[in-house]
C-alpha cells in the first residue's frame, strides 16, 4: 500500500496543479482500492462530473451532489457577466 498511497500523492499534487486527468486517476483508484476520499464536498460532486459519460450520468450526479446545480448556476451567473452580448465564441 506505500506505493499506492505515494502514487496518490503525486496524483493529488497534479491535480492540485490543474491536471484533469490526475483528478479522473485519483477517483478511479479511490473507488477500486475502496478507500475513502479526502476531498472536500464540492471536489467529490466536480469529480463525479467528470466521470459522467453521458446526459443520464450527468443528471445522477446532480441528483448525488445537489451542489453542482448551484455550481452551474454560479457559472452561467459568471459568464453572463463577463462576456459581452452578442459576442461569438468561434475560436
Amino acid at each position: 500500500m506505500g506505493l499506492l498511497r505515494d502514487a496518490l500523492f503525486h496524483f493529488e499534487q497534479a491535480a492540485q496543479a490543474g491536471n484533469i486527468d490526475a483528478v479522473r486517476a485519483i477517483a478511479q483508484v479511490r473507488q477500486q482500492f475502496g478507500m475513502e476520499s479526502a476531498l472536500n464536498p464540492a471536489q467529490q460532486a466536480f469529480e463525479a462530473l467528470q466521470r459522467a459519460d453521458s446526459f443520464d450520468a450527468m443528471q445522477q450526479a446532480v441528483q448525488q451532489f445537489p451542489i453542482l446545480s448551484q455550481m452551474i448556476l454560479a457559472i452561467e451567473q459568471v459568464i453572463e457577466q463577463q462576456v459581452p452580448p452578442g459576442s461569438s465564441s468561434r475560436v
